[in-house]
């Protein structure tokens, strides 16, 4: 089975490229660079994608952090092939690292077509590539009919190789992370600039991901202004607010849970002893490799739920989707003591 490995802060691109790939490759997500070594150590590679924020702290080539990265890169996995992930802004930056030995690199939003242009470059093979990935009839509602204002629906879902699931979650996972810290970037921006800038990074990516692209652009303003140490204007900060508050509205609106996930928590036969080694299982694995984490959780949520409650089992998987490592140890380590008194 091929491995590839996917470096990346930016929320849904994980998600994203996996759905662009059949069951035969072996994903494996990491958030923050200790996840990145973690990784690095334990597994050998054929292809990894690296976001541009990974090359140092700035994520601009020229102070030499980008060798170092690609020296560990290297280490472990000396014939990998490393596709460099960079917004259409940075491409000169992912050309010099190209130059300084990553193989090609890759434009985001991401479109499918052009990925697999990419590997097959430096590869010579499709890397197990999926044509499409839509869900059942009864496992999603008609993507096609939903209507979100401020949302290219076929867009999104396009750019999710059309798995109607995938985009349901990227959206309700963009309301969750973006809607507190987006409205508060005007404000962050005077105490924590670098802050700021992330978060309208993330949203300007995640929103063209979705088909969000007038809030994409508007973000893209915010980050440049952010970045260049201007003052953000009324008229930007209040367009970007609009279309923010707009696409949060829509998505609050639209029925977007999955109601498979549903009817399998309410027919759990709960196991607290299993959940107990499970939950053990998966503390083991968080270090290990993070997309094993996350199906080991899959395999007992509904009996977890029933037993720790809905909205403890919500977070726990809240933290490990967005690669929050600390936070999942503590959650878990509290759910084996209740597990333990059971």
């Amino acid at each position: 089975m091929q491995r590839i490995l996917v470096a990346s802060r930016d929320v849904g691109v994980g998600e994203t490229l996996k759905a662009c790939f059949s069951d035969v490759v072996k994903f494996t997500q990491a958030g923050e660079r200790r996840a990145l070594d973690s990784a690095l150590g334990t597994a050998q590679f054929d292809l990894v994608f690296v976001d541009m924020d990974f090359m140092g702290h700035s994520g601009v080539p020229g102070n030499g952090e980008h060798r170092v990265l690609l020296q560990r890169l290297w280490t472990n996995n000396p014939h990998m092939v490393t596709v460099l992930l960079v917004g259409q802004e940075r491409v000169r930056d992912a050309v010099k690292v190209v130059k300084a030995g990553a193989d090609n690199y890759l434009t985001k939003p991401i479109d499918p077509d052009k990925l697999f242009s990419v590997i097959a470059e430096w590869t010579g093979r499709t890397v197990g590539r999926m044509e499409s990935s839509s869900p059942a009839p009864d496992e999603t509602e008609q993507t096609g009919d939903l209507k979100i204002p401020g949302l290219d629906t076929a867009l999104g879902l396009a750019r999710a190789n059309n798995n109607a699931r995938l985009f349901r979650k990227l959206l309700t996972t963009f309301a969750r992370d973006f809607a507190e810290p987006g409205k508060g970037i005007r404000e962050m921006q005077a105490h924590n600039a670098e802050e700021a800038r992330r978060t309208a990074h993330s949203i300007k990516g995640v929103g063209a991901n979705i088909g969000a692209t007038r809030l994409s652009s508007l973000a893209a303003d915010l980050e440049t202004c952010i970045a260049e140490e201007r003052t953000i204007t009324d008229d930007l900060w209040q367009d970007f607010s609009d279309s923010l508050e707009e696409l949060l509205t829509g998505i609050a609106h639209a029925d977007l849970q999955d109601k498979k996930v549903e009817k399998s928590t309410e027919q759990a036969t709960a196991d607290p002893a299993k959940c107990l080694r499970t939950v053990k299982t998966i503390t083991t694995l968080l270090d290990e490799d993070l997309d094993r984490a996350r199906e080991t959780l899959e395999t007992i949520l509904p009996s977890l739920v029933s037993l720790m409650g809905q909205e403890q089992c919500e977070t726990l998987a809240a933290h490990m989707e967005d690669f929050a490592i600390d936070e999942a140890e503590e959650l878990l380590a509290e759910m084996a003591r209740e597990l333990e008194a059971l």
